[in-house]
């Protein structure tokens, strides 16, 4: 291959890695899609909890600062994906269509932004990069795959409700600031 169609090459890789990675390079990255996904998923996981059975996208929306519309769009796949079940009418809003510890991260991410991939090479549907018979690195991959989606199916969204040192070294809602109130989904 010429060394200007190498170039060219590099350069479209570059460019694509960069558009998605917001002007810089990055490894693996969630899109603004999965994050709000999960997010989304979080605040209606916390409503609940505070015992109202179903929830409204605009109260979620308000309660942590996210667009309406965006969130309108994401929970379709995930109710087409069987996480959420939605009630029309006065009453009505998204509830979680099972226990938030039943629902893994991994459910949710591959419901918003398809199967767990950071290589050609760790497609399940075995594509080919041209130089597998050369390659020393498709087991590194693999195996790192394997890894994150472990890692990402062990932890469910009840996992996101408490900070990592558990639920008990959170204040109860009446001790906290009116700055750190506001993102409590439940004072509403």
């Amino acid at each position: 291959m010429g060394t200007l169609i190498k170039k060219v090459i590099a350069y479209a890789g570059d460019m694509m890695l960069r558009h998605h990675c917001c002007g810089s390079a990055c490894m693996f990255k969630i899109s603004t899609k999965g994050d709000y996904g999960l997010l989304l998923l979080s605040a209606l996981a916390q409503r609940l909890n505070c015992g109202k059975k179903y929830v409204s996208l605009k109260e979620i929306a308000q309660a942590k600062n996210l667009s309406l519309s965006y969130i309108s769009q994401i929970i379709l796949p995930l109710k087409k994906a069987g996480l959420v079940t939605s009630k029309e009418g006065r009453d009505g809003g998204y509830s979680l269509s099972k226990p938030a510890n039943k629902i893994s991260i991994m459910e949710i991410l591959e419901a918003l932004e398809g199967p767990l991939m950071p290589t050609r090479c760790c497609s399940d549907k075995s594509a080919k990069c041209g130089n597998e018979a050369l390659c020393n690195l498709k087991f590194t991959w693999r195996a790192a795959k394997s890894m994150l989606a472990d890692f990402l199916s062990a932890k469910t969204l009840a996992d996101t409700l408490c900070p990592p040192g558990g639920c008990s070294t959170l204040r109860p809602f009446d001790e906290l600031t009116a700055g750190e109130a506001q993102g409590d989904i439940c004072s509403k």
